[in-house]
């Protein structure tokens, strides 16, 4: 029988439960945190994923779906 392996929203799941997120989204992200000497550069880190990740994409196979037997 073919379950999802972690549901939407568990602590190690790369999905987040929408709903979840949707009841509150003031709690998840209230103010911009500031990391002194440290530049996120979120900007930088969404060209990094569109430029890049495109070629490496073929090797992640992370499973959605899985026996749980």
């Amino acid at each position: 029988m073919n379950m999802p392996i972690l549901n939407f929203g568990h602590f190690y799941s790369p999905i987040v439960d929408t709903a979840q997120l949707a009841q509150n989204p003031r709690a998840i992200w209230q103010a911009r945190a500031s990391i002194p000497g440290i530049d996120l550069n979120p900007s930088g880190d969404v060209e990094i994923l569109r430029e890049w990740f495109g070629k490496y994409l073929h090797d992640y196979q992370y499973p959605d779906i899985g026996d749980v037997n």
